[in-house]
């Protein structure tokens, strides 16, 4: 499993186009923008297989609705001899920071 931190975006992205940009899609579909705050990237993983990949990550915003900072998990696993893409995003969870562990927890 290779993990990129938030400053390895642009990693991620160029080493795993196909699944990042279908876990993007994802999220925007599932939680489209509320026009106060973005998705921010926090952490990736990528999980390798003979026949297919899975690329994972989360995300945090400020939610209007909620009226607090969220966090999201998405995923998209692509087949390698056919290139599907299958993707989920988890429910939107409410996060602190927590200073100790350099980290977003649950509340």
């Amino acid at each position: 499993m290779k993990v990129f931190r938030a400053s390895e975006e642009d990693e991620l992205w160029a080493g795993y186009d196909k699944a990042y940009s279908a876990i993007l899609n994802c999220l925007s579909k599932e939680f489209p923008s509320d026009g106060k705050s973005t998705w921010t990237f926090k952490r990736g993983y990528v999980t390798c297989r003979s026949n297919s990949y899975t690329v994972s990550a989360s995300f945090t915003r400020c939610d209007k609705e909620l009226q607090d900072i969220v966090m999201v998990g998405c995923s998209a696993e692509v087949k390698v001899d056919n290139d599907e893409v299958s993707t989920s995003c988890s429910r939107r969870v409410v996060v602190e920071f927590d200073p100790l562990r350099q980290e977003y927890i649950s509340k």
